[in-house]
């Protein structure tokens, strides 16, 4: 038997290109195979198989590659079973997905894609919050972020009519406390600008600005907030701190005079307009708003200490006097004991607002040196000693 030489150069032809032709069909093969086991319900096998096939430069061009490997991804996650040895699975299945989505050139085909997108922008969030509740604020941010990229790319495309507003609510938030500033800002911002309705948004970036030292960028959240939310207690706080900062002592006690009015039962406005007479001069006033500081709050330190200094401020007055005298104008020492008196009178209503604030925060080094040097003053040295150093 002869062969034909042109016969034979055409076989050979047609093994050579079938031979140049084979890796690619064989990872084309696996992504049939990788199909297969997720249906078998064999997640690992179809994982390492879309794996292999993906590894192909040239597969990688094909849409249907990515969109079995997210629902490969997305099956790990469904699963449970293997989803903590693959904690980035839905991550993973998300940029499968758009992947796919980018590649897919037919307009009804990507469509198909988007059922599964809208999915993993539901996982990604519920595993945001359940990582939030956790306090895994920075695992629980990159969730939420995934969460709202998916969502913010199916309201471009038209498939959503409306973007989802707790997302990006919940991403600011959770970038706060996970102390991402930037991050933080950015999606509480983008939630106010789509009339997001949580006063928390303007509270959390006033301090947010406030961390970033911006007293302009403060001042306008607050006027915004105030805005949307004039009943804002913490906000009025702010604009009242921010008067405090202008340095106008009239205008200052002015506006928490009227802060006290709208809210009689807030400790820290108190405490402010006591702190604004007691440097005003107005000892009275002072006085007054101090106590009814300590009776909203009977455990708030501060006003107990600042009521006590300001006795014992002016039992330091009295002492001076006393020292000023010259023997020689007062030979029998009365206008010295009568000073002497005046000055314990005071030290001795100093005393109980001094303890009481170390009582209540023993760790405060202020409170500490404050109520040694009224027990020195009194003669009081073993209690002085019994403090430490």
């Amino acid at each position: 038997m002869t062969i034909n030489m042109r016969n034979f150069k055409f076989l050979l032809a047609l093994l050579s290109i079938s031979f140049l032709m084979h890796p690619t069909f064989a990872q084309k093969v696996k992504i049939t195979s990788a199909q297969i086991s997720l249906q078998e319900g064999k997640t690992l096998d179809a994982k390492k198989e879309i794996d292999e096939a993906l590894a192909s430069p040239e597969i990688q061009q094909r849409s249907d590659a990515w969109q079995t490997k997210g629902d490969v991804y997305k099956a790990i996650y469904e699963g449970k079973v293997f989803y903590a040895q693959n904690p980035n699975c839905l991550f993973d299945a998300k940029d499968a997905y758009l992947k796919a989505a980018e590649l897919e050139l037919n307009p009804k085909k990507q469509k198909k894609i988007y059922p599964s997108l809208e999915m993993m922008y539901s996982y990604l969030f519920n595993v945001g919050f359940e990582r939030f509740n956790a306090k895994k604020y920075d695992d629980a941010f990159k969730h939420f972020k995934a969460s709202q990229d998916v969502d913010q790319y199916l309201f471009d495309k038209g498939y959503k009519a409306s973007i989802d507003t707790n997302n990006i609510f919940a991403a600011g938030i959770a970038a706060a406390n996970a102390n991402l500033i930037d991050d933080a800002i950015n999606y509480l911002q983008k939630a106010a600008d789509l009339n997001y309705d949580n006063v928390a948004i303007y509270e959390t970036l006033v301090q947010l600005y406030e961390q970033k030292k911006q007293p302009d960028a403060v001042k306008k959240i607050v006027a915004e907030g105030l805005k949307k939310y004039p009943t804002s207690k913490n906000l009025q706080i702010y604009e009242l701190n921010a008067s405090l900062d202008a340095g106008d002592l009239s205008a200052s006690i002015a506006k928490f005079e009227e802060a006290v009015k709208n809210d009689p039962n807030n400790s820290s406005i108190l405490f402010n307009l006591a702190a604004l007479y007691d440097k005003n001069g107005d000892r009275d006033k002072a006085i007054a708003n101090y106590e009814n500081a300590i009776k909203v709050n009977p455990t708030f330190g501060d006003a107990y200490f600042n009521l006590g200094v300001l006795y014992f401020n002016e039992g330091v007055q009295y002492h001076k006097q006393m020292n000023a005298i010259d023997y020689k104008d007062d030979p029998t020492g009365a206008k010295s004991d009568a000073l002497k008196a005046k000055r314990d009178e005071i030290f001795k209503k100093a005393l109980p607002y001094l303890e009481k604030a170390y009582e209540i925060d023993p760790t405060n080094a202020d409170y500490k040196a404050n109520l040694k040097k009224v027990y020195a003053s009194m003669n009081m040295l073993d209690k002085a000693k019994a403090l430490g150093n």
